[in-house]
């Protein structure tokens, strides 16, 4: 039966720290186990500006609330509804679950300096939502 082992480490003394992790190879390796290590790229999707043109495009919101959108971004650069109410989505409910709008300057701001942006492209994904694909900086 896999299981798994979660550690996050703040190291203070790097010569201490490798004293310990030199020994855990071979203790992995008598069991059959192996290290994941978090590292490589996150890909993450939004909407943006993209979204928002094509939804007013295609009436797939309301106008009104095309416009609250268009001048939260150019404002604020983010807006947010919760649309599910106590109903909640597929019976999940959580007011901080809804209907998210962010600009790319936004979303940088709060994810820079700890990720640094390695692509970005508007409206890749399902013609619509902006894709991120974010590195650990």
């Amino acid at each position: 039966m896999p299981a798994y082992w979660v550690a996050r480490s703040r190291i203070i003394d790097p010569v201490e720290y490798k004293k310990y992790t030199d020994r855990i190879p071979a203790i992995f390796a008598k069991y059959g186990g192996r290290v994941l290590a978090r590292g490589g790229h996150l890909v993450l999707t939004t909407h943006g500006w993209t979204a928002l043109a094509y939804d007013a495009r295609n009436a797939r919101r309301p106008l009104a609330e095309c416009v609250e959108i268009e001048r939260a971004l150019s404002r604020e650069g983010h807006w947010f509804i919760d649309p599910f109410g106590e109903a909640g989505d597929w019976g999940v409910v959580n007011p901080l679950w809804g209907s998210a709008f962010v600009t790319a300057d936004f979303l940088s701001e709060q994810l820079c300096p700890l990720w640094r942006v390695v692509e970005f492209v508007p409206g890749r994904n399902q013609h619509n939502q902006d894709v991120y694909v974010l590195a650990r900086a």
